[in-house]
């Protein structure tokens, strides 16, 4: 007698966990993530791979637990699946230095690293990405597209030198200063940039990225600066590009706290490069050239510039 085929219940998929690097102090971090609706899959391509990136829908009112070294938080995402979740130790405060993370869904975990900035560290550097440390050509819009659809974190290109340059600014100092990287950069290529960035062997650092395509790029910006310059004590050192707007953002932030800010470089990307643009900020082409000033104000280790960057220079 043959077996009678009974319809077996629908499974649900599992949910995909974007969890971005985060940043704190030793009294509280702060974790953001997404979850997605379906587990990412790996395309064939950069391109499938970027589309469903970028395509990926979030889930809403999911429950999501972080926790960083025994301290737990539990939240709910958002109507996009975002989230975000603040963590304060109870005893002994955080320590310095760079600790995982990791957040669950149902079955789903995920891991990143966590700076703990040091409260007696001389500086905090803020980067920008795109055309600071890695080549998107963004005053270009066809090179532009080009760059987001068709290269990923394997493929797209470095900014020579940058890597070095900003190893010698965080090393060789009793009080390691953290590194941010602040990009106009949708949320969906954190995974994206972050393979690039430690291809590239740049310190593992958080990244502060913009919500959604279509939220404004130089708010995202100007809100970030404020909120890393409310969590700590030290002065920031900016470095963007000429490309878009981070002269006038940086410029406009300097003006608002001028004790805040150590010091401001531009590379040279496009657009208007000028004194009146440009004014009090140091611009550069090449990352040996704003190295070799960085040694020169004592930010920078000479040694470690010659060796890092000059010295590695192709």
């Amino acid at each position: 007698m043959a077996a009678l085929a009974l319809p077996l219940p629908a499974l649900a998929a599992a949910p995909g966990l974007l969890l971005l690097p985060g940043l704190g102090t030793p009294a509280r971090a702060s974790v953001s993530g997404r979850v997605l609706r379906t587990a990412p899959t790996h395309g064939s391509s950069p391109l499938s791979r970027n589309l469903r990136a970028l395509g990926a829908s979030g889930l809403p009112d999911a429950v999501v637990l972080v926790e960083l070294l025994g301290v737990r938080a539990e939240v709910r995402t958002d109507g996009t699946g975002a989230f975000t979740a603040v963590l304060a130790p109870a005893d002994a405060p955080f320590p310095p230095g760079v600790h995982a993370a990791t957040a669950r869904v149902a079955d789903t975990v995920a891991t990143a690293p966590v700076t703990v900035l040091d409260p007696a560290a001389p500086f905090l550097v803020v980067s920008d990405v795109d055309d600071t440390v890695v080549e998107t050509h963004v005053t270009s819009r066809l090179r532009l597209l080009g760059t987001a659809l068709f290269r990923d974190g394997l493929s797209q290109r470095a900014v020579a030198g940058m890597a070095g340059w900003y190893r010698c600014l965080v090393g060789g100092k009793p009080a390691r200063p953290g590194l941010v990287f602040l990009s106009g950069s949708p949320v969906p290529f954190a995974p994206r940039i972050r393979t690039l960035l430690l291809r590239e062997g740049f310190s593992a650092a958080p990244l502060l990225l913009r919500p959604s395509l279509g939220a404004s790029n130089a708010e995202h910006k100007r809100t970030a600066l404020e909120r890393l310059a409310a969590l700590q004590p030290a002065p920031l050192l900016l470095v963007g590009d000429s490309g878009e707007q981070d002269p006038e953002i940086y410029a406009a932030f300097r003006a608002a706290h001028p004790d805040r800010v150590l010091g401001i470089y531009i590379r040279e990307a496009g657009g208007e490069v000028g004194p009146e643009r440009l004014a009090g900020m140091a611009r550069f082409r090449d990352a040996a050239d704003a190295a070799a000033d960085s040694a020169g104000r004592g930010w920078a280790g000479r040694d470690c510039v010659e060796r890092e960057v000059i010295g590695a220079a192709p």
